[in-house]
């Protein structure tokens, strides 16, 4: 094979590489792991570890096919630098988390996960009203859509709605029982 075909094969090594630090660097900033995600890292280390072999042998070729093998040295040198930075911090990320490496067997049942999964369960929308209205108005609108959805899905756990601070700013210098500086009328 010819030297351009040969670095092209070598980026996917390297995208391989900066996926697999981007992953681990969303895993480092939890404080527990479930055993979900333990059994995921395990697997991935697995995966991890037999790329460095088929890097090997194709980055020896590379060094073999370069004229100017020097360049194609600093290249493997940063690349197992990586490599090896990113292996490290998979095991100690595990360690950290009692689980022995390519186990298989989660720590038990860990909670406190810091990756959240979000389900969408329901929507719903209302097109504003053809009739010209005010802003507060349709986000009252959206406010009852809201609430009557939750009502619907018979939610448990407590909802929080948003609303803009502006529009309720402005609603609450209008109010009849409030004055324009804010005090309550008599």
């Amino acid at each position: 094979m010819d030297l351009k075909t040969l670095i092209k094969q070598r980026a996917s090594f390297k995208a391989k590489l900066t996926q697999f630090e981007k992953y681990l660097e969303t895993l480092n900033s939890c404080a527990n792991l479930s055993s979900l995600q333990i059994g995921e890292l395990n697997i991935r280390l697995s995966k991890f570890e037999e790329i460095y072999s088929e890097y090997d042998s194709l980055q020896t070729e590379i060094e073999q096919t370069s004229e100017i093998p020097n360049e194609q040295f600093q290249d493997r040198e940063a690349f197992e630098t990586k490599y090896f930075g990113a292996m490290a911090l998979a095991r100690e990320v595990l360690a950290r988390n009692d689980c022995p490496a390519r186990s298989g067997s989660g720590s038990g049942s860990r909670s406190g996960s810091c990756v959240h999964q979000v389900h969408l369960v329901m929507a719903k929308s209302r097109v504003a009203p053809i009739k010209p209205t005010t802003v507060p108005r349709l986000e009252l609108s959206g406010s009852l859509l809201a609430a009557r959805l939750v009502e619907k899905l018979k939610i448990s756990q407590r909802v929080y709605f948003r609303t803009s601070k502006a529009t309720e700013m402005e609603q609450r210098w209008r109010t009849p029982e409030i004055g324009r500086n804010g005090a309550r009328k008599r």
